[in-house]
């Protein structure tokens, strides 16, 4: 990265921007200023260690790579994570923190819709019974 890039993403990325301004935006505006580029992201779902559904996000955009993932437990917020990893590794210190870990959502209805829109189906095609061992079910029509 020649200097008067670094300098310009440091100038984005200043600490007083950091804190209120989505990471998304921030990503958006670095690519678009620095390599007249826009982020795009490409969304997976995953299952975790303990069974929970997890959002993946894949950002990819000039200088990035392709190997810049965030995860959440919506889209959004495997986005956001996502432009943090890519601001991250743009800028010599990382300045945006990330979590390792999620904890897993014990709100099933709350999973069931993001998955939905995710997938965007009508809520009106999907299903939920719960079972008599506390377990619930997912039925498409």
């Amino acid at each position: 990265m020649a200097p008067d890039q670094k300098e310009a993403l440091e100038k984005i990325c200043a600490p007083s921007r950091v804190k209120n301004t989505n990471p998304k935006s921030l990503l958006n505006e670095v690519l678009l200023t620095l390599f007249d580029d826009r982020p795009e992201y490409k969304n997976t779902v995953e299952k975790s260690e303990e069974g929970c559904v997890v959002f993946c996000a894949h950002v990819i955009g000039a200088q990035i790579g392709t190997k810049t993932i965030g995860r959440g437990h919506t889209v959004q917020e495997a986005e956001e994570n996502a432009a943090r990893a890519a601001l991250n590794g743009l800028l010599s210190t990382p300045t945006f923190v990330i979590p390792h870990r999620l904890p897993c959502e014990k709100n099933f209805r709350k999973q069931l819709d993001e998955l939905t829109n995710f997938f965007k189906l009508s809520l009106a095609a999907v299903s939920t019974t719960e079972s008599a061992g506390g377990g619930s079910s997912i039925r498409f029509y």
